[in-house]
């Protein structure tokens, strides 16, 4: 299996794709001090359309946005792709947190149990579940309220 991550070192591909998809790519200059002379961001243009990110990485997530809905008229939101499954994003990040949350386990096993007995605490009240404290659907939270209760 093959990697590829967000990383500067790939800045300089995904200029070439966007130059070579016909935008044009420039950097934003933050002020100009001799003492902290930055770059403020990066930019593109092509038909009638200015993106602007904070790495070449970002632009070129934008112009395939742009190309996936050129032409557009320009409308709010005119950017938006409906999701495949909705509420695929919520869902994404619900599962990235209940796995942290289970490695946790495996490797600090005090360290977790400790957390689930705090989140037991502040539930008390009938206010928020333990699942909310946590940040873990209410399956995981009584699995994991069963195991602390275990030990």
């Amino acid at each position: 299996m093959s990697r590829l991550g967000a990383h500067p070192n790939v800045h300089a591909s995904c200029v070439a794709l966007l130059t070579r998809r016909g935008w044009i790519v420039w950097i934003e200059p933050g002020p100009y001090e001799a003492s902290d002379a930055r770059l403020d961001g990066w930019a593109a243009r092509r038909d009638g359309t200015e993106l602007l990110a904070a790495s070449p990485i970002e632009l070129l997530g934008l112009a395939a946005l742009h190309e996936h809905h050129h032409p557009h008229d320009g409308r709010p939101y005119w950017w938006t792709v409906s999701p495949i499954e909705p509420g695929l994003v919520d869902r994404l990040q619900d599962e990235a947190l209940e796995r942290a949350f289970w490695e946790l386990h495996a490797r600090a096993p005090q360290v977790w149990a400790e957390e689930v007995q705090q989140a037991i605490e502040r539930a008390e009240g009938g206010q928020v579940s333990v699942g909310e404290v946590l940040g873990v659907s209410e399956e995981a939270a009584a699995r994991a309220m069963a195991a602390v209760r275990d030990r």
